[in-house]
């Protein structure tokens, strides 16, 4: 992962693009690791020759929606193959911060800030003088600070005024600094702030009274105002209009949305491998598993079969018959209804994951798998029938293979005879399913490694698909 990191830094250097890793310094070890983002100010003039280098390493364009939105700001995902981990530049082409959703504040040093960078020994990445990242930090953190309950609770249980996040960045920086040069700045790029920065970091570890902590945060805040993008009217509208919007906030590629169906026979992964390709894409993007196979859990489904047992028990067979066949029926109906549903999310640039799919391969089982399931004699038939066909195909399929052995190891239900001709006849079905591979779609992941290869293979497919 930092070999993959470092190499892109490399050849950001030797293409000579003026950029530093302008805040959080501290955190370089979690980024080059993949765990946070990159936060990269990027000369205007070298945009163009910056992200040209990014998309021949296989980065992506992520978009959001426009409460994550800010002017002069742009994401790139980029996918380590070793290790299957995302990683995450967000460059910014000016200085803008502030509160949520509005960053009011915008201070022209670009230029100042990329004439005096240095490279990391670590990491070989530009990033800023410690000196101004510190004054950057407390403007930063001024600004999102909030003078209320928290902040007066904080202060009497932990005796400090900052998260501790924040003091550790705070310590860091105090810790790397010349005083000499950090005056000499001050005096020269931050004359008016410098006695209050210099009071601010001399008291972070001693109790600071609060109404000395508010008096320093509004006088850098006041004279901060004359670097403001919005008038107040202006920055209230703002602000309501991203407070509407992040009521449906997503994170997605310029690509659009994706939906991606795994199969399998019981025992395969399904789950286990599902649910850890949406924690992975959620990191940085907005992602919707949905479960197409029986609802079990579904209060209706529990009903209609607690109404089939009690019918199997008296012998009524035919009412017993027509009850699980409404039962198909409405699994049918919940199955249709989630694909509408994933639709719709698919449409708004969401990548859709569905546990297990209704396929018409499946319908022509004997005892068939995720598929049509009511007899063709009764009038229900038709209706489950139609509401099938009304399932569309996923844009892409990944089949999990898995074989007899390996199943009954991994499920203990399966060591039971009666059970492994019904599993045998899935796993059968999936094999000839792959033989078939209908439309071309499905990208088959053979049993015969681990599980976490198993899972870096998936990733690789996924990434290449998006």
């Amino acid at each position: 992962m930092q070999n993959k990191i470092q190499s892109i830094f490399c050849c950001m250097n030797e293409e000579k693009i003026r950029y530093c890793q302008w805040k959080s310094s501290l955190n370089l070890t979690n980024s080059f690791a993949g765990k946070t983002d990159f936060d990269i100010l990027v000369d205007r003039k070298d945009i163009n020759k910056l992200l040209s280098l990014l998309i021949n390493k296989g980065f992506k364009r992520r978009q959001s929606t426009y409460d994550k939105t800010y002017h002069s700001m742009e994401d790139y995902i980029g996918f380590d193959s070793a290790t299957g981990r995302l990683i995450h530049f967000h460059l910014h082409y000016t200085l803008i911060m502030g509160k949520k959703l509005t960053k009011n504040i915008r201070i022209p040093i670009e230029k100042f800030v990329l004439d005096n960078t240095m490279i990391d020994n670590n990491f070989g990445i530009k990033i800023i003088q410690p000196e101004i990242e510190l004054f950057l930090l407390s403007f930063r953190i001024m600004l999102k600070t909030k003078i209320g309950k928290s902040l007066i609770l904080t202060m009497l249980k932990h005796k400090r005024y900052l998260p501790q996040n924040i003091i550790n960045e705070y310590n860091y920086l105090f810790a790397k600094i010349d005083f000499d040069e950090f005056e000499k700045i001050g005096n020269l790029y931050f004359m008016e702030f410098y006695k209050d920065v210099k009071l601010l970091v001399n008291n972070l570890n001693i109790k600071l009274n609060i109404f000395k902590f508010f008096k320093i945060k509004k006088r850098i805040e006041r004279k901060l105002l004359k670097y403001k993008r919005f008038d107040s009217l202006e920055k209230k509208c703002e602000y309501q209009i991203r407070k509407f919007s992040s009521k449906n906030s997503r994170n997605f590629l310029s690509s659009g949305g994706l939906s991606i169906a795994f199969i399998g026979a019981d025992g395969s992964g399904k789950s286990t491998i599902t649910e850890e390709i949406t924690h992975w894409l959620n990191w940085k993007l907005s992602v919707r598993r949905i479960y197409m196979g029986i609802p079990k859990k579904d209060k209706m489904c529990i009903i209609l079969g607690y109404l089939g047992n009690i019918a199997r028990k008296l012998q009524l067979l035919k009412f017993e018959k027509y009850i699980f066949n409404f039962r198909w029926l409405y699994v049918s109906y919940y199955r249709k209804k989630n694909f509408y549903q994933s639709q719709k999310f698919k449409n708004q640039g969401y990548i859709i994951v569905f546990d297990r799919y209704p396929l018409d391969f499946f319908s022509k089982m004997e005892k068939p798998m995720d598929g049509e399931r009511i007899d063709s004699t009764s009038i229900l038939s038709c209706k489950e029938k139609k509401n099938y066909q009304q399932i569309k195909l996923p844009d892409e399929m990944i089949c999990l293979r898995v074989t007899l052995q390996q199943s009954i190891n991994r499920k203990k239900e399966h060591q039971l005879s009666l059970i492994q001709g019904t599993i045998k006849n899935k796993i059968e079905a999936i094999d000839s399913l792959v033989n078939a591979n209908i439309s071309k779609k499905i990208k088959v992941i053979n049993s015969d490694c681990d599980l976490n290869s198993k899972i870096l293979k998936i990733k690789k497919i996924i990434w290449d698909m998006l």
